[in-house]
């Protein structure tokens, strides 16, 4: 009849085999082995290879640590995969019950745990030669917005409140195989209530304060505070930059493909002082366009305004234009330029309708200068001067160069008097002879 147990009292000396199936003790390699007689090391547990069992009451693996005799069902259960890539595994489970699992404590009083590293300088700390992934999954398929996984920080201060939970969700997207990403904000229970501060989604854009953002960045939040035009640091405007080193600059920059450029940039001026600068680039070239100074002054052309609310500065363009076209084309038009680009006179100009009528300072307003009515900035400029007044305050008509307070040249004065009888006065001289 087959020995069903054995029990060895006393001291052993030599090997020793109950039943070849069950254990034997090597006392000159000082191994022993449970199911073989060959063990490999210290201890060998020999046993047929499988994944834990998920259902039922018989557990698998090699080897167990259960209070059995304490009638605890929960225990520990260790094992080797049959199946590619034939990992090894550590279930917690019930061993009447295979489909309840429990946890699994590593270090449940404290101590780092290392992946790939012997001497681990954090709680989990994984090292590879060819870099690290940790990846969590789902199982089965999903439905849009169903949670996919996430890693969740906080504390447990144990005083009865709801913890202070914040994290990293995942959730699947209405796009087939796409995802979207959720940052829970740092607010007390934020990770059971979903209070999500940032989104990315599916396609790279990214959200704050929305779930749904619908530009590359888009920045939302509903706020009531009452605009203040002497306290910039409200919370309603919802994007803030920040450079921490005193009197420097800071400011965007708008980048398309590799070519077009702008920006927008404010910069210290002087302490307490800030102007707001925006420039383009233009032929390859990057410049100020307009600047606001500290002091509410707008310059276009120049970064000095000197005195004037708005100063405008342009050698090849008109200073100041209402109309369609900026070179006084077209129907509609009015345009102001100070200097001599345009085709006009070197001095200070006002144009309408492709200088159809024209009004302009010739002389640049030095000593000499007179004021010009006509179109087309003048006959030296392929126009007509109608009008001129000069430094001396004479007034010349159909002439430029007047010597007299009123000279009309080639030309007729008529009075009308709709008081007199007779109803017209008229002054008329011609060819000097009448």
């Amino acid at each position: 009849m087959a020995q069903t147990k054995a029990q060895l009292l006393g001291p052993v000396v030599g090997d020793v085999t109950i039943d070849a199936s069950t254990l034997s003790l090597d006392a000159e390699n000082n191994k022993v082995g449970i199911g073989t007689t060959e063990a490999d090391l210290r201890l060998h547990v020999n046993g047929p290879n499988a994944l834990p069992s998920s259902s039922g009451s018989t557990a698998t693996g090699h080897l167990t640590l259960r209070d059995k005799a304490g009638s605890a069902t929960h225990g520990m259960f260790m094992g080797v995969s049959d199946a590619s890539p034939f990992g090894s595994w550590i279930q917690s489970q019930d061993s009447t019950n295979n489909a309840t699992n429990y946890p699994l404590l590593l270090n449940p009083n404290g101590g780092n745990i290392g992946i790939g590293i012997d001497d681990p300088q954090y709680k989990i700390h994984v090292r590879d030669t060819n870099g690290s992934v940790v990846s969590i999954d789902r199982d089965g398929g999903l439905a849009n917005l169903d949670f996919i996984a996430g890693l969740r920080f906080g504390n447990n201060d144990g005083s009865g409140s709801p913890p202070h939970g914040t994290g990293i969700k995942v959730v699947a997207d209405d796009t087939f195989g796409s995802a979207k990403m959720h940052f829970l904000s740092g607010s007390r229970n934020a990770w059971d209530t979903d209070v999500y501060a940032m989104t990315i989604d599916n396609d790279g854009s990214i959200g704050i304060g929305t779930d749904n953002p619908g530009r590359a960045l888009q920045i939302s939040q509903a706020n009531s505070t009452a605009y203040s035009g002497t306290d910039f640091d409200q919370n309603y405007h919802v994007l803030k930059l920040n450079n921490f080193t005193d009197s420097k600059t800071v400011g965007m920059q708008f980048l398309i493909g590799s070519n077009g450029e702008a920006a927008i940039t404010a910069t210290e001026t002087s302490d307490g002082a800030t102007d707001l600068i925006f420039g383009t680039r233009g032929s390859g070239n990057r410049a100020e366009r307009l600047r606001i100074t500290s002091g509410g002054r707008v310059s276009i052309g120049t970064d000095n305004p000197g005195n004037a609310n708005l100063a405008v500065v342009s050698a090849t363009q008109a200073a100041f234009s209402i109309g369609q076209n900026v070179d006084g084309s077209g129907s509609n038009h009015l345009g102001m330029y100070y200097g001599t680009g345009l085709g006009s006179p070197a001095g200070a100009d006002i144009f309408t309708s492709n200088g159809n009528m024209s009004f302009w300072v010739d002389g640049a307003g030095g000593s000499g200068s007179s004021i010009e009515f006509g179109n087309g900035f003048g006959a030296g400029f392929g126009g007509a001067n109608w009008m001129t007044i000069n430094s001396s305050g004479n007034v010349g008509i159909g002439t430029d160069s007047p010597d007299e307070k009123l000279e009309v040249y080639d030309g007729n004065i008529q009075q009308y008097n709709s008081n007199v009888s007779g109803g017209t006065g008229l002054i008329r001289r011609t060819n000097g002879s009448n």
